[in-house]
């Protein structure tokens, strides 16, 4: 189609084609205005995100401010409203949120290049009707006929197509009186006794006190985000309320948490608080699961991006993958949510039983909690997540008050499945190797246990290192429970391909050994083929090994630091430095027979030389044996090297893998 347009331009004639491309010149602009000129769509006002490519939101602080002409309102006030700041600007969509979720009030236009629009789940909104530059703008909100609690002028601004800033925030605006409203300020008494278990947390030191089963008076009451979590400066603090007004799952010490996840019960929903530490473009979750294993999970998601955070649903499949459901605020109210100072905020009341999908658990039930916490992308878009998500020690009962700590899920098989490998292929392997490359001449004289030392070296560290691979694959499919399905992972898809490299390498690993049985006779004609094979089979496994335990050492289940990858990758600098050195040993080795030979046939043209021969052959013989001696003396003392570089190598992976 591209190239019978181009092509119809170019059969044009000569004196059409300038219109012709003076019209293309002209949608192209028209392309352009509309990207800038037509103002923000209604769909927008929930999000406040431009469509504008792949561009993310400025990280920096805005130049621009939202400023209000007073910080109180009756219903039916009308309040001023301005966005300026430093450099003029082109476009923007300014929406009134009630806890900064549900559009509010009404706006009208006071100059020509701004408009109302309806946004497309209620309310209105204002944003530009040209792409001219702007210095500022100044508009007329109304509040709402009656009072609807704290409401906060959210802006996005944008200076150019690739620079805009979102959650640009005014004030809050708090009502002279408190709103009407039955849901607000609820109390609901109970005679039911509510049993408070204290669990404490692991390695955590907070100041639990124990409290016995009692009758407690519970008033709902209406916390901003900020009371409710405590958070000053970008900390999160251990609620107060935990264990007397509301049930707590956390990770503090000493007051300070890393992340908190509170819970309410109230009636026919629960009310949830999340706050977890972040970034700009971060999310963060709580899941509801049957064990303490991801897998089969209801999971509710606060995501960030460019600083504005959504809240919806998703669930974790029984292969590891999250997805979203079909309709992810399915069962949500009252949401809310913010990103300041490092942190990420989000409450939300949750309806306890959601008919009609099986992947929204029913919160009647008690589950285990976890809480997870990662980078996103364009489009509220999960990455996986940055750490091994943290567990609760006991299931949550979502009715009562309980105060549950947090602890990381720890996987020991995997570590001993790494372990065992590392010790197998880092270091049997490297000297097994090693030892049949290079020394078969070192020791040819030399026997032990009426075998050569070479061979019993070789065959002692690679059936060692058979062992240890057969372990190691046992229990990593106990661990799993089979064939180990890795979860997809923005930009690190290679790592799915680590099982099947770990399979590969555990049948070359058992095939090899097996070859030996049907081993050719010293001279046979079969000798040299099986040589090539057991060669190539011993290679290609060893490759294969390092290769799988770099990418092991990416897996979250292995919570290893990522600079173990940098050790893995000294050790094969290494290997390479050592087969060079080897090789060049051997060269050299080679080429001094080479001149020995030489020497000895220039040296006899005719039988009177016989005795020449015989005194140069015993000579250059002589000079042979001591050339070997010095080469096999130099390999010995780097063969205790290589065993003393390649145990230190895996011990230290091995304490890294373990310790982490």
């Amino acid at each position: 189609m591209l190239f019978q347009v181009l092509g119809g331009i170019m059969n044009f004639p000569l004196d059409s084609r300038p219109w012709f491309f003076l019209l293309i010149t002209f949608f192209v602009h028209v392309r352009v205005s509309l990207q800038f000129g037509s103002g923000a769509p209604g769909s927008k006002c929930a999000d406040m995100f431009p469509i504008h490519g792949n561009t993310l939101a400025q990280r920096d602080a805005s130049p621009y401010t939202v400023k209000v002409s007073t910080t109180t309102y009756k219903a039916g006030d009308k309040i001023s409203v301005t966005i300026s700041g430093r450099g003029d600007f082109r476009g923007f969509l300014l929406v009134a949120k009630q806890n900064d979720e549900t559009p509010v009030g009404s706006f009208e236009s006071t100059d020509a290049g701004s408009q109302v629009i309806s946004c497309t789940h209620g309310g209105q909104a204002l944003t530009h009707s040209s792409k001219n530059l702007k210095s500022s703008m100044t508009t007329h909100w109304t509040a709402p006929n009656t009072a609807v609690g704290n409401i906060i002028l959210v802006a996005t601004v944008v200076a150019d197509y690739t620079e805009f800033w979102v959650n640009i925030k005014s004030p809050v605006i708090s009502p002279t009186q408190p709103r009407i409203n039955s849901t607000t300020t609820t109390t609901i008494t109970t005679s039911r006794p509510i049993v408070t278990p204290i669990v404490p947390p692991v390695r955590r030191k907070l100041p639990f006190v124990p409290v016995s089963p009692m009758t407690i008076p519970r008033t709902t009451t209406d916390k901003t985000v900020e009371e409710v979590a405590m958070i000053q400066r970008g900390r999160i603090l251990m609620d107060d309320d935990c264990g007397t007004v509301k049930g707590c799952f956390s990770d503090c010490s000493n007051n300070l948490c890393d992340f908190l996840v509170t819970w309410r019960d109230v009636g026919d929903h629960v009310d949830f608080e999340i706050h977890g530490r972040g970034k700009l473009d971060d999310w963060i979750a709580i899941g509801f699961s049957s064990d303490t294993k991801m897998g089969d999970d209801s999971v509710v998601d606060c995501i960030g991006n460019g600083g504005v955070v959504q809240i919806k649903q998703s669930y974790n499949t029984p292969n590891y993958d999250n997805r979203p459901i079909q309709s992810p605020t399915l069962g949500l109210t009252n949401t809310r949510s913010e990103y300041k100072d490092g942190i990420i905020r989000c409450s939300f009341s949750r309806q306890k039983r959601v008919p009609g999908d099986t992947q929204i658990f029913d919160l009647e039930q008690d589950w285990y909690i976890m809480y997870g916490e990662g980078p996103s992308r364009l489009g509220f878009v999960k990455d996986m997540h940055a750490k091994i998500p943290s567990v609760s020690q006991i299931k949550a009962d979502l009715q009562s008050l309980q105060i549950i700590g947090g602890e990381t899920k720890q996987y020991p098989l995997v570590k001993a499945h790494g372990s065992l490998m590392i010790i197998a292929w880092v270091m049997l392997g490297g000297i097994g190797i090693l030892t049949a490359r290079y020394y078969k001449n070192v020791w040819s004289t030399k026997s032990f246990m009426k075998q050569k030392i070479w061979f019993q070296v070789h065959r002692s560290t690679m059936v060692s290192c058979f062992v240890l691979t057969s372990i190691a694959f046992i229990i990593i499919f106990v661990e799993s429970g089979g064939y180990s399905n890795i979860p997809k992972r923005e930009g690190y898809q290679y790592l799915q391909a680590h099982p099947v490299l770990g399979i590969i390498v555990t049948i070359l690993c058992v095939s090899n050994p097996i070859m030996t049985f049907f081993r050719p006779h010293p001279g046979t004609k079969y000798r040299p083929i099986f040589n090539w094979a057991h060669w190539g089979v011993g290679m290609s496994a060893y490759i294969l090994s390092a290769i799988c335990i770099c990418f092991g050492f990416q897996l979250k289940k292995s919570g290893t630091p990522e600079y173990a990858v940098n050790i893995m990758i000294g050790y094969v600098v290494y290997i390479i430095v050592i087969d060079i050195a080897m090789e060049l040993i051997d060269c050299y080795g080679r080429r001094k027979d080479s001149e020995n030979i030489n020497s000895m046939e220039m040296t006899a043209p005719g039988l009177g030389a016989n005795v020449d021969i015989q005194n140069g052959g015993t000579a250059r013989q002589a000079e042979k044996k001591e050339t070997n001696r010095l080469d096999n003396l130099v390999k010995q003392y780097m063969f205790v090297g290589h065993i003393a570089v390649t145990g230190a190598f895996a011990l230290v992976l091995v304490l890294v893998v373990s310790l982490h």
